[in-house]
């Protein structure tokens, strides 16, 4: 049985290959990782998504006795043995991630990438909705335990509800809880930073993008000539990274530039090394008996018995009606921007 890291990728993957393989970029890892897309159910005349991935989540949890999101969907992957899952979300799929976060899987998560779309309710009072934000917030703590890996990447893009927070009112107060509920040093990972901005662009990049008024829809366009550097904070593995902007170009920007320089400085430095004990630069290979016994690995790896593999394709394809396993991506975001 081969063993893989699966990455679950909720409307962050482009259903065009090009951009795919942009901002998905397999040959970065000298094992590739398994990408799973996810999509949401979506009733008929529905426009937002968050709804449909509460579906798509609620048909998964329903095909599991003890409630796990992941199960049934990484039994697909026949053949395979799981060793790590990295959750991606972008815009609405991030409702998908805070569901798995928010039950018995965020046990086995290895990482989490944000991109522009992790947001915090609110109460009547305008007040952040605690149980929301701690489904974010004790994940990103263990990341500032350099046990996980959360990265965040957002833009300055208002929020379109009173009810929620804008993705980066929601990354500030992540941090906070982070800052608030965090004792004793953290060591900040090695990450060549320069990644970051190690584009493309350039080239230059034009994205255009149709906003629906009640007119007609009017064509919003920026064009970028070099992959900007994000204002960044960080504690410990837990990463905000900050790119602006506040139109729909930025956020489609996000998912496939800004994706991009993420996965090659993030998700595959970590995939591609080995383990080491969380806080530290020593290789788990090196230690003796008793040192191994009590290091805490910087990677959250998965039991074998946690997600099997070898169920049979034809139940499991019945019972999972509505979601596309493979590369896939989101209900509108192949129809969202244009070059």
């Amino acid at each position: 049985m081969s063993e893989t890291d699966v990455v679950v990728s909720a409307f962050a993957t482009p259903p065009q290959e090009s951009f795919r393989a942009l901002a998905q970029d397999l040959t970065l890892f000298a094992n590739p990782p398994v990408v799973i897309g996810v999509e949401p159910q979506m009733a008929e005349g529905e426009v937002l998504a968050s709804a449909g991935f509460n579906r798509t989540a609620d048909s998964l949890k329903a095909q599991d006795p003890q409630g796990s999101i992941l199960r049934p969907l990484l039994r697909r992957l026949k053949g395979y043995k799981i060793r790590s899952v990295t959750l991606v979300g972008f815009s609405a799929g991030n409702q998908f991630l805070k569901r798995v976060l928010a039950g018995p899987d965020a046990a086995w998560i290895d990482g989490v990438i944000s991109l522009d779309g992790a947001v915090v309710q609110k109460v009547y009072s305008g007040a952040l909705h605690q149980p929301d934000l701690d489904i974010w917030g004790k994940y990103a703590l263990k990341a500032a335990r350099d046990q996980r890996l959360f990265v965040n990447a957002f833009t300055g893009i208002s929020s379109h509800s009173k009810q929620v927070t804008s993705t980066a009112e929601a990354a500030e107060a992540i941090m906070d809880y982070v800052q608030d509920n965090l004792s004793g040093a953290v060591t900040v990972p090695s990450y060549d930073l320069n990644e970051l901005v190690a584009g493309p662009p350039p080239p230059s990049v034009t994205i255009t993008v149709n906003r629906p008024t009640a007119s007609g829809t009017v064509p919003i366009t920026r064009t970028w000539d070099t992959m900007p550097m994000p204002d960044i904070a960080a504690i410990g593995n837990a990463w905000n990274l900050s790119y602006g902007g506040n139109a729909e170009p930025d956020h489609v920007f996000i998912s496939r530039y800004a994706q991009r320089a993420i996965w090659k400085t993030f998700l595959a430095p970590r995939l591609n090394q080995g383990l080491t004990c969380a806080g530290t630069s020593v290789p788990v290979s090196g230690l003796g008996v008793d040192e191994a016994a009590t290091c805490t690995l910087n990677r959250k790896l998965v039991p074998v018995d946690v997600y099997e593999t070898d169920s049979p394709w034809p139940g499991i394809a019945a019972a999972t009606s509505g979601l596309i396993v493979g590369i896939g991506a989101g209900y509108w975001f192949g129809r969202l921007a244009r070059f």
